[in-house]
């Protein structure tokens, strides 16, 4: 960004220049992410922002918000820059160790609280907490007595924790460091529920991906050959790890539907329930183990 080291500028004129830099840089939403930038750099919502508009900031405010543009005109993701990312209305930790959380999979969440609700469920696991955005707004939004998550991933583990304490949920929520594919796993007791987004992005479909994907883990996106590795290991074993009549909520890529439930079926589950996400895909499958 231009220099002018002898004029304050105003929100406004800097937020223009950045959302002009990003857009010739071809990266989406930039208005978005300019806002949330100055935002984080002055430590007010975007609502506050946007009333301050007018208003000049002080050199050092500039400093922060130019420093974390350049990272941006980087790819790197915006919530990795800002270290945070709001989920179910609750605030999670980010560190780029763990996959940023979704408008999408806030469907999951929902419909996990519903079934929860409606045939009192007590026990609930998550397979891949990462940033434990799932289990934590679980614990926050159900009457559950426990979530229980695992991820093969310390570092996500550490921050699903981290994120428990910051939403004062640590007494309902416990995190462990588990390999679903591990002996570890079989050891695990029967759930009430059980709550997964796996990785299911299919190998091919990465040099598809925007630059910001390669940003993030990618054991918490590659799904295999065909994206769907996780859905068949999790069908095979899950349910040993549910109790009678016990459900499995997952979310689905938006091309996946007829070939996950294909996968429970063959494995003798019975189909419940398919929610579409916001543009109408087929995003979250609920299954149910009635042996």
């Amino acid at each position: 960004m231009e220099k002018r080291p002898n004029k304050l500028r105003t929100i406004s004129e800097l937020l223009n220049e950045g959302k002009t830099l990003l857009e010739q840089k071809g990266i989406p939403n930039a208005e978005l992410d300019v806002q949330l930038i100055m935002a984080d750099a002055l430590n007010c919502n975007r609502l506050k922002l946007i009333m301050r508009f007018h208003e000049t900031i002080d050199l050092h405010i500039e400093k922060e918000y130019s420093r974390k543009l350049v990272q941006r005109l980087a790819r790197i993701p915006v919530d990795y820059i800002l270290g945070k990312k709001e989920f179910m209305g609750f605030d999670f930790m980010l560190e780029d160790t763990v996959l940023i959380p979704r408008p999408e999979t806030e469907i999951l969440v929902e419909e996990a609280v519903k079934l929860i609700h409606n045939q009192n469920i007590s026990t609930v696991m998550e397979i891949g907490v990462g940033s434990g955005n799932i289990a934590v707004s679980i614990a926050k939004l159900s009457n559950c007595k426990h979530v229980t998550g695992i991820d093969v991933s310390k570092e996500a583990v550490r921050i699903a924790k981290e994120n428990a304490r910051i939403n004062k949920v640590r007494e309902k929520v416990t995190f462990d460091c588990i390999d679903l594919f591990s002996p570890e796993f079989s050891n695990l007791p029967k759930y009430d529920l059980i709550v997964s987004n796996p990785p299911y992005i299919a190998e091919r479909e990465f040099n598809d991906l925007q630059p910001e994907i390669f940003y993030e883990p990618r054991q918490a996106l590659d799904g295999g050959v065909d994206g769907l590795i996780f859905y068949e290991y999790i069908a095979a074993t899950a349910k040993e790890h549910l109790n009678k009549n016990g459900y499995i909520v997952l979310e689905i890529g938006y091309n996946q539907l007829k070939s996950v439930k294909r996968i429970f079926e063959n494995n003798k589950y019975c189909i419940y329930k398919v929610i579409e996400d916001y543009s109408g895909y087929h995003r979250v499958l609920v299954v149910r183990w009635v042996k």
